[in-house]
C-alpha cells in the first residue's frame, strides 16, 4: 500500500474538516451534538422572527404612506371646496409632507 514499505505517520496527516467536536469540554459526543443542534435550531428561529418583524414593519410603513396620501387628497378637496383656507391647507400639507418623509427614512427610499 505504501511505496518502499513506509508506514503511515498520523502526525503528517492533514485534516481539512470543520473540527466541530475538538473543543467540546467535558461533554460527551452525544451531548455536544445535541447542544450544537439546539443552538442551530435557536439561531434559525431568531432569523425567522426577525424576517417576520421586518415584514410587519414594512406593512405598517405602507399603510402609513397610504393614510398620508388619503389625507392629502382630503385636504386638497376641502381647500378647493372652500372649507379650508390657503393658510390652513399649507400647514396641513407641511405636516403631511413631514410625516411622509419620516415614513420614508425607515426604508431608505423616498
Amino acid at each position: 500500500m505504501f511505496p518502499d514499505g513506509e508506514k503511515s505517520d498520523k502526525s503528517d496527516k492533514q485534516n481539512n474538516g470543520n473540527a466541530y467536536g475538538k473543543n467540546k469540554g467535558d461533554m460527551s459526543g452525544k451531548e455536544f451534538g445535541q447542544n450544537r443542534a439546539a443552538e442551530a435550531k435557536s439561531k434559525e428561529k431568531v432569523k425567522d422572527e426577525a424576517e417576520e418583524n421586518l415584514s410587519e414593519a414594512e406593512e405598517k410603513v405602507k399603510e402609513g404612506k397610504e393614510k398620508v396620501k388619503v389625507a392629502k387628497e382630503k385636504a386638497k378637496a376641502k381647500k378647493e371646496s372652500g372649507e379650508m383656507s390657503e393658510e390652513e391647507y399649507k400647514k396641513v400639507e407641511e405636516a403631511l409632507d413631514k410625516a411622509d418623509k419620516e415614513l420614508g427614512i425607515g426604508r431608505g427610499s423616498h
